[in-house]
């Protein structure tokens, strides 16, 4: 009796043995598919972080390209404005002024030029301005205006005019086309393209400066 209760216990623990060992192996087996799906996660992760380092690179290429591209444009179009400026000027058959007030009632430093036979022509009006822009090149801190009518011109140097006869000032401004500044601070050139419309333009030493 005692020898049967033995085998039965000994084959009881050598099942339980066996099961054991089988559950230790399939979670061996487990173990290293886990591992093995984390190591190939793990490649996927790195290869798409790769991809998206290189569509970062060829993005801000592009976009380095593109400011590239788009300085080299503004700097043609700014060589081809100064082209063409150069050649108005070399076709300009005269340039006959007259300074009318050195000094206005309001600014003892500002000289009133009255320019004869200035077209109505908006580019025209810009040829002239900066014909006189190379006339009046060595003025020391000078405003110099610019006009196409003489009388209107001469009020505006004694102050015999109403500011306010309009809701943007006197209407003959409308015969003032272009303001030269000359100072220590800057060198700026005005085309008055209507009573409250300016253009500031770069020419020369004339640098284009926030108004």
């Amino acid at each position: 009796m005692k020898a049967a209760w033995l085998a039965g216990l000994m084959l009881v623990f050598c099942l339980t043995g066996c099961e054991s060992d089988e559950w230790k192996s399939k979670n061996e087996q487990l173990s290293k598919q886990v591992a093995q799906l984390e190591s190939e996660l793990l490649i996927q992760r790195k290869a798409e972080q790769m991809r998206i380092n290189e569509v970062n690179r060829l993005q801000q290429q592009i976009i380095e390209m593109n400011r590239t591209s788009k300085e080299q444009q503004n700097w043609i179009d700014r060589q081809n404005v100064t082209m063409d400026r150069v050649k108005r000027l070399t076709e300009m058959k005269s340039f006959s002024y007259t300074v009318l007030a050195e000094g206005t009632s309001k600014n003892k430093k500002e000289k009133v030029v009255y320019v004869s036979d200035v077209p109505d022509s908006t580019v025209d009006q810009e040829t002239y301005l900066l014909r006189a822009s190379i006339e009046f090149a060595n003025e020391p801190e000078f405003t110099i205006s610019l006009w196409r009518d003489k009388e209107l011109a001469i009020r505006y140097s004694k102050g015999d005019y109403d500011e306010k006869e309009t809701i943007i000032g006197w209407s003959g401004f409308r015969a003032r086309f272009g303001v030269i500044r000359q100072s220590e601070e800057e060198h700026r050139l005005l085309l008055f393209l209507s009573m409250d419309d300016i253009d500031n333009l770069e020419f020369g030493k004339y640098t284009n400066q926030e108004r």
